[in-house]
């Protein structure tokens, strides 16, 4: 059996206006309130116990009891509950290991199968020793008439809420029976939607994990082809031809791709149990930064007549950031100029700009009409599949790990003429980097 969820929860957007005190609260205003509190827990933990507390709100009730199915069974087990007060705690802890047994629980179901909310009063013996039991905490509670709503996600029965007040407050009536009435389908739609993101969230995982395997085991044997090819590059196994040597470069050329797309293919799914992209902090030089991206890219020739320069302070900057991420936006930026730019030059640039690193990579490539700029950073979003071997990719990575980074993208383009991609970044400068600012700011 699953344990009540009642430890500690988020606080509410706004508690809903009960009927309590002031100005009675119209039924839709309550069921509008409902609505709102539902929606905006979605996807948090506890919905079904922040259930409870909505229903206790919006119908001015002491406790709140959610059951829900056992597995593998026919009984009703306690799942979430809400309300009652700290001197109650002895039996608030009986109610919380409740477990309705197959014949109360079929009772309860029958009593749900064509209403959406029934009454039920405790008041009345029952020839159930089990059933009076329960009867009897409730009345020890001070609990009088108890509601019974049906709970249907995806439009089955799986689940009942009762809602009790005090005897003092008295029972039920038709202006509380109508704003339950209304509460049931709100409740099974949420919780119906929570679990469809419960879903998607453990799809996510798995495909995460899948992406992890498959990273490596396609990254081992290319790491392995590289290896044999720089062996023969280096001669190895002896002189190569011109014709021989050619090959091998292509080999190489073409693996060094692949474990780059399968790199950055695995660092865009990745996730952490809340859905956000994982982010590293560390210490690193833009110089060195930038001469390792070039070290790469000499290892895909340019095409004739474009040329490629690279640009760094005039004296090495040392930032905090995710290195991986920032290659791979650098990276990227620069093969999507190199793939759309037959002749004159690309320029790369890395600076640091009032506390934000600024990347921008310029081309005199074909440019980019105005109604493609927006779409060209959508997944295997190309403005012509024909002119580009790639599969789309690199401009979504860009702006998606940017966004990770708290991070800009920035186009300007000319059909014709060329673009300029800027990425601005904020930055946590090191420590010792602080202090020489405060130093040389000082008067």
């Amino acid at each position: 059996m699953r344990k009540s969820e009642h430890e500690s929860a988020p606080e509410p957007v706004a508690a809903p206006a009960t009927p309590g005190g002031g100005e009675e609260v119209s039924p839709s205003a309550l069921l509008v309130l409902a609505a709102h509190e539902l929606l905006y827990r979605l996807g948090r933990p506890n919905l079904l116990r922040e259930a409870c507390r909505i229903t206790c709100d919006v119908l001015d009730a002491d406790l709140v009891v959610a059951l829900a199915r056992a597995e593998g069974g026919r009984s009703l087990v306690t799942m979430a509950l809400h309300g009652l007060g700290e001197e109650e705690r002895a039996l608030y802890q009986m109610i919380e290991t409740i477990e309705f047994d197959e014949a109360i629980s079929d009772a309860i179901r029958q009593r749900l199968t064509a209403v959406e909310v029934s009454i039920l009063d405790v008041s009345e013996s029952h020839p159930s020793a089990e059933d009076e039991s329960r009867r009897w905490i409730a009345r020890k509670l001070g609990l009088g008439p108890m509601l019974l709503m049906a709970l249907r996600p995806g439009g089955e029965l799986s689940g009942v809420l009762i809602v009790c007040r005090r005897v003092s407050k008295g029972g039920f009536d038709g202006r509380a029976l109508k704003v339950a009435t209304g509460l049931v389908p709100l409740l099974g739609a949420s919780l119906e939607n929570q679990r469809l993101f419960d879903d998607l969230e453990a799809a996510s995982r798995a495909q995460s994990d899948f992406l992890a395997s498959m990273s490596h085991e396609l990254r081992t044997p290319l790491h392995v082809i590289v290896g044999y090819v720089e062996m023969l590059l280096d001669d190895q196994g002896g002189p190569l031809t011109g014709e021989q040597r050619a090959f091998c470069e292509r080999i190489q050329a073409s693996a060094l791709r692949q474990l780059t797309l399968v790199g950055e293919t695995f660092e865009m799914s990745r996730r952490d149990a809340r859905g956000n992209v994982p982010v590293r902090h560390e210490e690193l030089s833009l110089r060195a930064l930038l001469a390792e991206i070039e070290h790469e890219i000499a290892s895909h020739p340019l095409p004739a007549g474009v040329t490629l320069a690279l640009r760094t302070p005039a004296e090495d900057v040392r930032i905090v950031s995710d290195p991986v991420k920032l290659g791979m936006i650098v990276r990227n930026l620069v093969q999507n100029a190199i793939k759309f730019t037959q002749r004159g030059r690309i320029g790369v640039e890395l600076r640091v700009e009032d506390d934000m690193l600024v990347c921008a990579v310029t081309d005199t490539g074909v440019g980019i009409p105005e109604c493609d700029r927006e779409r060209i950073f959508d997944a295997f979003g190309q403005v012509d599949r024909a002119a580009s071997s790639g599969l789309g990719l690199g401009l979504y990575i860009v702006r998606r790990l940017a966004a990770a980074l708290a991070g800009t993208v920035e186009l300007e383009s000319r059909v014709g003429e060329g673009s300029r991609f800027t990425v601005r970044i904020p930055l946590t400068l090191p420590a010792s980097e602080r202090a020489a600012q405060d130093a040389g700011s000082r008067p």
